[in-house]
Order: structure tokens, then sequence, then C-alpha cells
């Protein structure tokens, strides 16, 4: 009978292509990557295409190589392993396979705050929470919720869920309580940049945080461009934003440079902890000063005290700086 044969064969390639599918979203990895310098197991990690795109990973750290220092080398580390900005991730971590939730995948990709998954987990008797740290990565755009932020919320004690403790890598924590200091801005024609300075009193590490947005055109189009902290308040903003026109202006703080050539409508953003070879984010006096000029020529000065051995003091532009280069 050849439907039965038929019917079997497309039986048989339906489970290939589902056990295909299966494996393609998930794996079991371990990883003992020398630069972090301690062992984890990357049990499974999912991508979810859209707009915006999502990757979601679980990893179990043994409880001996539990520490906020490793879990600050394990988030960077994979957040950098996926350079794309656009895409958002999560990433839970795990000291003990019984604390892993049955229902793990449908509770890392829901879209819903950590409060409503926790009502969905099946949590383990005496667990408030699943995890023993969760990782977030905004991506860019309004779509992803702003900027390019990337902070956790981990248990300092394991043995106590009951307290959760907020760090920020990069950028700020969009949920911690904020108190603003001051706000800052300078405007040339329709383009208007301003600095929100604000400290985050129940994150780590503590600081002061600056977050430069733009306001643009008849409609007011709005673009965060970027958050950094500070070990103190600086005095001196304006010295950190030049306009050379009503369409070019460029900004610079910390180690982070940013210019925009369109009035605002996009900026170009250069990074050293991405684009500058050998050194080790973050100090907030690498970039000293900044200079360009009505052409599009112009320098970086960096701090000779920090920069790597061998790493050149000034950087050169042609471009109004959204390309830099050594001479």
């Amino acid at each position: 009978m050849k439907w039965m044969l038929y019917l079997f064969i497309a039986v048989i390639l339906s489970v290939l292509l589902a056990v295909s599918f299966y494996f393609s979203k998930r794996r079991d990895v371990l990883s003992d990557n020398s630069s972090l310098g301690f062992p984890f197991r990357i049990m499974s990690e999912t991508h979810l295409p859209g707009t915006p795109p999502a990757r979601s990973v679980v990893i179990i750290l043994d409880p001996q190589y539990y520490s906020k220092p490793n879990l600050d080398r394990l988030f960077r580390w994979y957040s950098m392993r996926n350079p794309d900005n656009s895409e958002r991730i999560e990433a839970v971590v795990y000291t003990d396979l019984k604390n892993i939730p049955s229902n793990v995948d449908d509770w890392m990709v829901a879209d819903r705050p950590i409060g409503e998954r926790e009502k969905q987990a099946s949590l383990p008797r005496g667990r408030l929470i699943p995890f023993d740290a969760f990782f977030w990565r905004q991506g860019s755009g309004a779509l992803a919720g702003g900027g390019r932020n990337e902070w956790y919320i981990y248990l300092p004690d394991l043995g106590n869920s009951r307290i959760i403790k907020r760090v920020v890598l990069r950028g700020r924590d969009p949920f911690a309580d904020k108190r603003v200091i001051d706000e800052w801005q300078k405007a040339n024609g329709s383009l208007k940049i301003m600095f929100t300075v604000y400290e985050l009193p129940t994150v780590e590490p503590s600081g002061i945080y600056y977050t430069c947005t733009s306001v643009s055109g008849e409609i007011r189009n709005y673009e965060e461009i970027f958050t950094l902290r500070q070990d103190r308040i600086v005095t001196d903003l304006a010295k950190h934003v030049c306009f050379i026109n009503e369409s070019i202006a460029y900004i610079f703080m910390g180690w982070i440079y940013s210019v925009t050539v369109d009035g605002g409508k996009t900026w170009v953003t250069w990074d050293a902890e991405k684009n500058m070879y050998g050194w080790q984010c973050c100090d907030s006096t690498l970039i000293q000063d900044v200079t360009i000029s009505a052409n599009g020529s112009g320098k970086m000065t960096l701090n000779q005290a920090i920069i790597p051995a061998g790493a050149p003091l000034v950087l050169w532009t042609n471009d109004y700086g959204k390309h830099w280069r050594e001479k």
C-alpha cells in the first residue's frame, strides 16, 4: 500500500524536522572560557526573531564560583559574544539544577514582568524566585525599551531568596528608583541636547548617572544617545557638547563619543570598550578632549595615564568622528 509508505515517510520527515528545530534552539555546552577563569554550563539558548529580536539563555554555575565579580564577567562576556545591540538578551543563572522551573522555556521568553512570571513558575519549596541571577540587555530603539542598557539582579546569599540586589553593567537600570539631581540642556536651531543627572540609590555601583538625550525636528523626535556613570558630578557639561552647525553636533564623556550629521535623526557612537583594543572598561576620564573643525577633520585626545601600553594618545578623523584612526 503506497499510501501507508508515503504516510510513514511523512511521519519520519516530520520527526526529523522537529528534532532539528529543537536542537537548533537548544544546546547543552560546557564552556570553560580562559578569559573568565571559571567553568559554567549553557543549558539552553533560544533565539527569537522579531522586532526587536530576542535571545534567552539558561546558565548553570557551580556554587563555588558564584560571586558578584564572576557574574559581572559572565554577563559582560555573554553580551560581547552577541554584539548586535538591536538584540534583547535575557540570561538566567542557576547554581542548582533542582531550582530550574519545569516550564523554564515558557517562563524565560514570556513578555511579562518578573513578578508575573513567578506566579506561573513551578518554584522549588522555600524559593521566592527560581533563579540566582537574572541579566537583561535592552536593544536599541523605542521598541526595545530605549538605550543600550545592561543590568542584572542577583541573590547575594544563595540561602536567602528574600534579599535581592541590583547591578548596572552598562547604561542604567530603567526600573530602579531614580533620584534626579539636575537637568541640563543646550540647543542650536531645532536640535537640542539634554543631560539628566541622577543617582540610583538601590543599585551597584553607586555614583552619578548621566543620560544624554537629543530632541530634534518639528515632530520632536526623542533619541536616548547613551548613559554613563561617573564617580563625581561633572561641573562643565558645556565642554562635552559642541554644535558645529544646526545639523552637526558631537558629545563626548568618559569613554564614549557620539556625533550626528543629520540634525539628530541618527547618531553614530564610538565606544572605547568595543573600538579600542586592549582597553578595559570603564574609566570616566578616558577621553580628555575632542576638537572637530567645520570640514570634519579633528582629533580625540586620550588620558595617557589609563590607556593600554602602546595605544595611541591621539585619534584622528576626517568625517566628524563617525570613524577614528591612528595617524
